[in-house]
């Protein structure tokens, strides 16, 4: 299985962006904006990385986690509503905003 996150929208506080499986669109996603890949407050830097599996106590379940991420622990992929809730994470979802985020 192959994942491509492609960034759409790169605002000052926030980027949208679109979640392929085997080049197939799969959801939207919301990151944090691009803060130099610091900590819990940055997307991760652009770049190619493996994907596993984490069991997640906090979520209850298994996720996607992206591996070797440069300085950077437990990047999962998981749903959220607001970028506030993610700390550096992908979050996955439908966008109902069309056009100018």
């Amino acid at each position: 299985m192959i994942l491509k996150l492609t960034r759409l929208y790169l605002k000052p506080n926030y980027i949208i962006g679109k979640l392929y499986v085997d080049g197939h669109f799969f959801c939207d996603t919301l990151e944090r904006p691009d803060l130099n890949n610091q900590d819990e407050i940055s997307c991760i830097p652009k770049g190619e990385y493996r994907v596993g599996w984490y069991d997640s106590p906090h979520f209850g379940r298994l996720l996607p986690q992206i591996l070797n991420v440069p300085n950077r622990e437990y990047i999962l992929i998981h749903p959220a509503n607001f970028v506030n809730e993610l700390k550096g994470c992908v979050a996955v979802g439908k966008n109902d905003i069309v056009g100018g985020l």
